[in-house]
């Protein structure tokens, strides 16, 4: 499962193709790694170079606003790409997407409440996962770039780790005067790396997903997760107890009613909230439930 530790916390899935294709600071398959790649010389090898190392010292740091800055359109676009899915997408569409679309949504939904989802952007976004430390940090010392050519207005860099120049190709693009990084071109060699790693392991590739999601977050994923996190969009919901009041016994009753819960379950519910009461039912019981709570003093919510 180390793998995926590395691939998942980032999201940008820049580490993923790291450790997928090179290893942690080792050779990727297929390729002995030159030391010491070549550096650049024309005055736009020295500008892509300068882009990749403050794009590189800016997530080393957590500037999200810093980092966003100096990637290119697409990227923002895949970022509100992935956002639009864990808002909206339904369960049969999330199951559906591409392996590397799936981590991240899932990843989205698991760490992110749907309200501050909302509110957020492609940028924004991105920015929040810079700042939370989900974008891959690695020594400046450790990190740079070599090989890199340029064509028109697109160019391409290998990674160089440790010393070690990698297969790992990194893509940028010039936008008016400036380059800046490509993060998609990312998403898509992880996409083709997980391919390979869930072939070898032969697991089903939904159940890879969710057990690596739930190691990334330290804790099991409800069915739920499946869902939209927008509540108007989805099927079923889930009831999680948020406070559990002052009026603890008559609480403790109505979820033993509810629930058909021994009365120690139940009790460890109310005990330990924030607590899910059931999931995975319709809004109508899902309401009924609520109000039965909140009768009772407590305080519920739907997720």
């Amino acid at each position: 499962m180390t793998f995926i530790m590395h691939a998942t916390r980032p999201n940008t899935l820049l580490l993923l193709a790291v450790t997928m294709l090179v290893g942690c600071g080792g050779n990727g398959p297929g390729d002995s790694g030159a030391k010491d790649g070549a550096p650049p010389t024309t005055d736009d090898g020295k500008a892509i170079h300068a882009a990749f190392s403050a794009y590189h010292q800016a997530v080393f740091t957590g500037d999200g606003q810093a980092a966003s800055e100096l990637i290119d359109d697409d990227s923002i676009a895949y970022y509100q790409r992935v956002r639009d899915l864990a808002f909206d997408a339904s369960a049969d569409e999330t199951k559906a997407l591409d392996v590397s679309d799936k981590l991240t949504v899932l990843l989205i939904r698991a760490r992110v409440s749907a309200a501050d989802l909302q509110a957020l952007d492609g940028r924004g976004l991105f920015v929040m996962m810079v700042e939370q430390g989900w974008v891959a940090k690695q020594s400046a010392e450790n990190v740079d770039l070599a090989d890199i050519v340029v064509d028109g207005d697109a160019a391409t860099g290998r990674m160089v780790i440790n010393r070690e120049t990698t297969p790992l190709e990194m893509k940028f693009t010039r936008t008016g005067a400036d380059w800046k990084l490509n993060l998609p071109h990312i998403a898509a060699i992880g996409q083709r790396a997980l391919k390979k790693q869930i072939e070898s392991n032969g697991q089903p590739e939904n159940e890879f997903v969710i057990n690596n999601v739930a190691t990334v977050v330290g804790r099991s994923l409800r069915p739920s997760i499946w869902e939209p996190r927008n509540l108007d969009k989805r099927l079923v919901f889930d009831v999680v107890l948020t406070n559990a009041g002052d009026r603890k016994l008559q609480l403790v009753e109505a979820i033993r009613k509810a629930t058909n819960y021994p009365l120690t379950d139940a009790r460890s519910l109310a005990d330990n909230t924030p607590s899910v009461i059931k999931q995975s039912i319709p809004r109508d019981e899902a309401d009924a439930l609520i109000a039965a709570l909140e009768a009772e003093g407590g305080q519920a919510e739907l997720q």
